[in-house]
């Protein structure tokens, strides 16, 4: 399968492990919260599948969170 994050965004599966990491999630848990598989985050954090609509919220949610601290 061709990767999604090709050209300018082939960091944005490297920022998402890393957000989803500093929130101190696993991606099992992370996926339970918002309610997808652990399967979905792994690929999309692989870089293998971009991220439903859904996904990018939950992690844009974790970037704001992360602002804050």
């Amino acid at each position: 399968m061709a990767k999604y994050g090709v050209g300018t965004g082939a960091r944005l599966p490297i920022i998402f492990r890393n957000l989803r990491r500093s929130a101190g999630y696993t991606q099992a848990q992370f996926a339970a919260q918002i309610g997808v598989t652990e399967y979905m985050i792994r690929v999309v954090e692989q870089g293998e599948r971009p991220p439903s609509q859904a996904v990018l919220n939950a992690y844009g949610a974790l970037a704001s969170q992360a602002q804050k601290r």
